[in-house]
């Protein structure tokens, strides 16, 4: 019964042979594209895990590098100028952060005056 109601819903349509040569390039040059795009997906995904095999790479030996670097300042002696050095560094960036504070509220400020001022004129 099921072969029956399929063989009832099929249409058939008559090409000539010219529309059937036709068809037939057009269904080829689809599956030439479709080989070519699915040779570029390829060709992404390898590169794509070699990218990323890369970077793991560079990301264990960048902890190889920071683990040495640690163990070298661990061994080397300390004086007493990085310490100062150290110190005024933490100074400057506490006085710098102040500054941009009160250049924002002095800014403000000035802001919120020069509206009052409109509104005054506008009065």
């Amino acid at each position: 019964m099921k072969t029956k109601s399929k063989e009832e819903n099929l249409v058939y349509i008559k090409l000539s042979c010219s529309e059937l040569t036709q068809s037939k390039k057009e269904i080829l040059s689809i599956e030439i594209n479709l080989i070519k795009i699915l040779q570029i997906i390829k060709n992404y995904k390898f590169l794509r895990m070699q990218e990323l095999k890369s970077k793991i790479k560079l990301l264990k030996k960048l902890k190889e590098t920071r683990a040495e670097i640690k163990r070298f300042e661990q061994t080397l002696p300390k004086s007493q100028i990085s310490k100062r050095i150290n110190g005024n560094k933490t100074e400057t960036k506490k006085e710098k952060f102040l500054e941009k504070v009160i250049k924002n509220k002095n800014n403000l400020e000035s802001q919120l005056q020069e509206i009052q001022k409109k509104l005054k004129n506008l009065e």
